[in-house]
């Protein structure tokens, strides 16, 4: 009975170790028969979809299914950099190389334009300009989400937009606007002949228009005044009219309130005190101001901003001026050939989310969401102040803690800005470098406008 017992032990046994061999060998033979992009699709069947916002899979997808490859043409690239590591560190299907190629720009261009090149692009506007051009540009707008789409500001769509489709889309941006004082002109928009009026009717202001570090040279004051050159009086149906009176008008004004001479010393108080208090004195038309960030804009505020002075965009004359220009700290563009490329979605939703457009740092430029704005700005009832975080900085904003504070009133500049006017900066370089010579007094101001009238028609037609 004893040995029965045994050999019936023994028989069970055998009898597992031969199962377990046979399922070995059919996982092997089944293993051996299948390709290793279906053993990834099984292995990742029922497993989490990419999140639509920040492009986040699942990390059980551990095979790289593409590569995506991403240059950078100019100097802003910190926040790409950050984002490129981070996506490739969260999503291991995906193999990410980041370089910057400043200095090899233009092979990098022509490559993109024959078809190849990198999948993702930082470039500046007139590159992005140029590449959508020569049609090497895919659209963007079905790459990212509602979300991206609703919550970024009218001036930084308008900046992407070319032919009524959106190309690209602005890293981080800055405002550059124009300080007036009330007093002085009060409308909420203005022509180029609302300043020539306005200075006419105050010849108390000694000088037209000076830049941010107190440049009121000819030079300044007429960039400013033509600033809108593409939509102007004096370019239309492709045709140049700079011999007309209007515009030997203007040379002669600027001519008179140019100052060459006079710039502000860095010394001593600030930027923002020296413009507030030139404008405040009625001695300037106008100064260009900078605003990269929220903290900017407090500095404005404790200088006199809502109490006399104002911002007001550049002059224009087929639009509004706004209240400012908004400029883009570069331009990001998706090559053609990787519209369809897996992954490149993900990581341009993963750029411009929410979640990661908060990690921006103070110095990098105001975010072209809306609704980053109200995560960043904190009120410390300790500290009874408001302060800008960031990822790994915090910045008390000035504020006198007795007025409102702002965040409303530039929440509205930022609503209220245009894209800035890039296509008529080749034009007005033409232009300046014609009428010098008027200024330096070598030339009389019929010969200057004939000169300058002569050449823009040449390079309007050359253009076409």
């Amino acid at each position: 009975m004893f040995i029965g017992k045994r050999s019936g032990c023994v028989l069970c046994l055998f009898c597992m170790i031969v199962l377990l061999v046979s399922c070995r060998e059919e996982k092997e033979i089944s293993s051996s028969g299948t390709s290793g992009k279906e053993v990834l699709s099984s292995e990742t069947d029922g497993k989490e979809v990419p999140d639509p916002e920040t492009g986040r899979e699942s990390e059980a997808s551990a095979d790289i299914v593409s590569e995506i490859s991403i240059v950078c043409l100019n100097s802003k690239d910190s926040y790409v950099k950050r984002m490129a590591v981070d996506f490739d560190k969260e999503n291991p299907q995906y193999a990410v190389s980041y370089e910057n190629k400043y200095e090899n720009r233009d092979s990098v261009l022509a490559e993109v334009m024959n078809g190849s090149g990198p999948d993702i692009l930082c470039v500046d506007w007139k590159d992005m300009e140029n590449l959508q051009r020569n049609g090497a540009l895919g659209e963007m707008e079905p790459l990212l989400t509602d979300d991206i789409s609703d919550q970024s500001y009218p001036a930084a769509i308008g900046l992407g937009t070319l032919d009524g489709k959106l190309f690209g889309l602005p890293i981080t941006v800055y405002i550059s606007s124009i300080l007036v004082n009330s007093s002085v002109y009060d409308g909420d928009t203005w022509s180029m002949e609302d300043v020539l009026a306005t200075v006419r009717a105050h010849p108390e202001i000694k000088w037209m228009f000076a830049d941010e570090f107190g440049d009121s040279t000819w030079r300044r004051a007429l960039v400013f005044l033509l600033w809108d050159l593409e939509h102007s009086a004096f370019v239309e149906g492709g045709e140049g009219h700079f011999d007309s009176p209007e515009f030997k008008e203007i040379l002669s004004l600027v001519k008179e309130k140019a100052n060459d001479s006079e710039r502000w010393e860095k010394k001593g108080s600030t930027l923002y005190e020296k413009a507030s208090e030139a404008v405040c004195q009625g001695d300037y038309m106008g100064v260009k101001i900078i605003l990269p960030d929220l903290n900017s804009y407090g500095l404005y505020v404790a200088n006199g901003l809502g109490d006399g002075l104002r911002f007001i965009g550049y002059p224009m004359e087929k639009q509004d001026s706004g209240m400012g220009d908004m400029v883009p700290l570069g331009m990001v563009v998706v090559n053609q050939a990787a519209v369809d490329k897996p992954g490149v979605g993900g990581l341009l939703r993963y750029l411009y989310s929410l979640e990661n457009q908060e990690t921006l740092m103070s110095d990098s430029g105001a975010s072209i969401r809306r609704d980053v704005l109200d995560k960043k700005v904190v009120y410390n009832e300790y500290a009874e102040g408001y302060f800008w975080v960031g990822k790994n900085d915090s910045i008390k904003l000035p504020w006198d803690g007795k007025s409102d504070f702002y965040l409303e009133e530039y929440k509205n500049l930022l609503e209220n800005t245009v894209p800035h006017a890039y296509r008529s900066e080749e034009l007005m370089k033409l232009i300046l470098e014609d009428v010098a010579p008027y200024f330096d007094s070598d030339k009389d101001l019929e010969e200057v406008v004939q000169s300058v009238n002569k050449r823009v028609n040449l390079y309007l037609s050359e253009r076409q």
